[in-house]
């Protein structure tokens, strides 16, 4: 009685349907992404030298499918075959596997083709998630979320990142492409949620904009008023003293006016009374030719023009001033009135037979003589002297200075004997030629 024959090894099955096709390791490694040493434990029953027993599962199914065998009575013989169910649904529930509604269409097509390409490695390789989370150490449910492309259902971009490396590595994936366009996916997401930012930003930089403006104006305009005040302050003030009526001429005796009208102030000066017993005392003017000077106010309300003085003497002067002057007046030969006068005042001169005025600048008196308006008698800075007679008045002539006489410097005579020369030639006599009569 014959024995049955041993089975077949699953790895000598594997080798013989590729020898078959014609195919080599590399031709069979390079059209099902998985690594040539791998497949060569596969056909050498190695089952220790694949990563686990789910790796070991899943090449396994992806070989023997790609040669035509069945891989369900494949991996029924083999020692990696598993108890259970191929796939367990995954973990999480239903309600919490929601889209990415608030994402923008560019970076959900982006996710779920990153998702789909996961889950296609992983179903070829014949994985189930609780494979893939023994592989990988990574919750089956954050698993699932990748494969969806749900970015929202991971706990953070930075761990996403870490989780899909560990799971392309698991599923024998370049992880470099996929890493770049997770990375895409979520600078598509950064922008799509910074552009209603950027506008509200936008807004609230117009805002503050507007502010500053309304701000600096605001400050412009506080300081042309101020500017304003100012000025009109410093105008006020230069008013107010130009307003300010001028001083007395020191010297000017002002009596205050007992009316609105009469607005003078009376100053009498007596000439000094000559020593009796001589020419001069026979001689006296009475009282009332005593010489007098009225000095009004300085500033004269230009509403009320004083009355013209009545001639009270033979001869009757008022002198106005202009500006600031040096004033000189002699009164019948004496001097009545020296001091320098101020723009506004006004003075009264009187004498029996002769008045005269002396100032520095003609310009600066307005002389009435005899209620005779004679005006300003010269121009700025000429001097003037000017003889008031009852009759006339007179403008005296310079008299020239006499030249004086060079006296010559006197030269030293010297004194003494004058010395004699001695040694002298006596001279000899001349003979005195005889003139002849000719014969």
């Amino acid at each position: 009685m014959s024995s049955a024959a041993p089975p077949t090894p699953v790895g000598t099955r594997l080798r013989q349907a590729r020898e078959a096709r014609g195919l080599s390791l590399l031709q069979a490694a390079h059209a099902l992404h998985i690594k040539p040493h791998y497949l060569e434990a596969l056909e050498r029953d190695d089952w220790d030298a694949l990563p686990s027993p789910a790796h070991a599962r899943g090449f396994l199914r992806t070989y023997a499918a790609f040669l035509g065998l069945n891989p369900d009575a494949l991996l029924a013989t083999s020692p990696v075959a598993a108890p259970g169910p191929a796939s367990v649904p995954p973990t999480q529930p239903a309600a919490q596997r929601r889209p990415n509604d608030d994402l923008p269409p560019e970076a959900q097509a982006i996710f779920r083709e990153l998702g789909q390409t996961l889950r296609r490695q992983r179903e070829s390789l014949g994985l189930s998630l609780d494979d893939a989370e023994a592989l990988t150490r990574v919750k089956a449910h954050y698993l699932l979320a990748l494969e969806e492309g749900r970015v929202d259902a991971l706990p953070s971009p930075v761990q996403g990142r870490g989780m899909l490396l560990h799971y392309a590595r698991a599923l024998h994936l370049d992880p470099e492409p996929l890493l770049l366009a997770f990375a895409e996916g979520l600078q598509a997401r950064l922008q799509a949620r910074e552009r209603p930012q950027a506008a509200r930003w936008w807004w609230r930089l117009q805002v503050q904009h507007w502010g500053n403006l309304l701000l600096a104006g605001l400050a412009v305009a506080a300081v042309v008023l101020f500017l304003l005040w100012s000025t009109l302050q410093v105008l006020q003030v230069y008013a107010t003293q130009a307003q300010t009526p001028t001083v007395a001429a020191l010297g000017v005796m002002l009596r205050t006016p007992t009316s609105a009208v009469e607005a003078t102030a009376l100053v009498t000066i007596s000439a000094p009374s000559p020593p009796p017993g001589t020419a001069e005392a026979a001689t006296v003017a009475p009282p009332e030719a005593e010489a007098a000077v009225v000095a009004s106010p300085a500033v004269t309300p230009a509403a009320e023009t004083p009355p013209p003085e009545p001639v009270t003497a033979p001869v009757h002067v008022v002198v106005q001033v202009r500006h600031r002057a040096w004033l000189r007046v002699l009164s019948d030969g004496q001097e009545v009135f020296r001091a320098r006068v101020a723009p506004g005042e006004r003075f009264t001169f009187r004498a029996e037979e002769r008045l005269e005025v002396q100032t520095g600048d003609a310009a600066a008196l307005e002389l009435v003589y005899n209620q005779q308006d004679l005006g300003v008698l010269g121009r700025l800075g000429e001097p003037l002297v000017l003889l008031f007679t009852p009759e006339q008045m007179l403008t005296p002539t310079p008299l020239a200075s006499p030249t004086p006489t060079i006296t010559p410097t006197p030269t030293a005579t010297p004194t003494g004997p004058t010395p004699t020369p001695q040694g002298s030639p006596t001279p000899s006599p001349t003979p005195t030629p005889v003139l002849r009569p000719r014969p």
